[in-house]
């Protein structure tokens, strides 16, 4: 039975799939990065330093290491970004699902009443139709 909330029901339901859409992509960027900080920690732990060789090898790792935590700050950076627009998203996902629980409650009463007003009109067209076969079955008499 559709009403004045069907179509605001599809509408905010959309909605709340968008917003959980986007979670879900923010998660998985979450765990990608968190995955790519485990490497690059992973790595920096690996790495040693030469005991003995030339000042070009030393350079050069010392070079790796600075890379490697430039792009440890940078991931840091993106995490916590991420992690705030996960924040944001079940913020999000949360003030969506009530409002379409709202409309999805007016919705239903919308409905109840419909229900009640025909079961009334039902009611009183019995009725006529009993007073008129009263009536057409008393008029012989």
């Amino acid at each position: 039975m559709s009403n004045q909330f069907s179509q605001i029901v599809k509408v905010k339901e959309e909605e709340l799939n968008r917003i959980e859409m986007s979670l879900a992509k923010s998660k998985a960027m979450f765990r990608e990065l968190t995955r790519s900080m485990d490497a690059i920690n992973a790595e920096i732990n690996m790495s040693q330093f030469p005991k003995s060789g030339s000042s070009s090898k030393i350079q050069s790792t010392i070079e790796h290491q600075k890379l490697l935590r430039s792009q440890k700050d940078k991931i840091k950076e993106k995490i916590l970004l991420t992690q705030k627009e996960i924040v944001h998203f079940e913020f999000q996902y949360k003030k969506a699902y009530i409002e379409l629980e709202k409309v999805r409650y007016m919705e239903k009463e919308e409905i109840q009443k419909e229900l009640k007003n025909i079961k009334k009109k039902e009611a009183k067209n019995l009725d006529e139709l009993g007073t008129m076969r009263h009536s057409f079955f008393n008029k012989d008499k």
